[in-house]
């Protein structure tokens, strides 16, 4: 699964804006409530728990993905 291509459809969804992977989230008009929706929706699709500190410690949507992606692999049982 692309988790990039995820996070900019379910983001631009949101906002209903068109975003690109290279967006700040925030920047680009999201408040918290837009926040926890985006957090919620990712951990339905993705089926496991994002810290919510991850999408406030990229500058963008990208970097939040790749964050993700990492959380995912360090779940993954060896």
């Amino acid at each position: 699964m692309d988790i990039t291509a995820l996070v900019v459809d379910q983001a631009s969804d949101i906002l209903g804006i068109q975003l690109r992977a290279s967006d700040d989230y925030f920047a680009r008009g999201a408040d918290s409530l837009d926040t926890l929706e985006l957090l919620t929706r990712l951990q339905d699709q993705l089926g496991f728990e994002i810290p919510a500190h991850l999408i406030y410690d990229g500058s963008s949507l990208e970097d939040f993905a790749s964050m993700i992606g990492r959380v995912s692999r360090r779940d993954e049982p060896a």
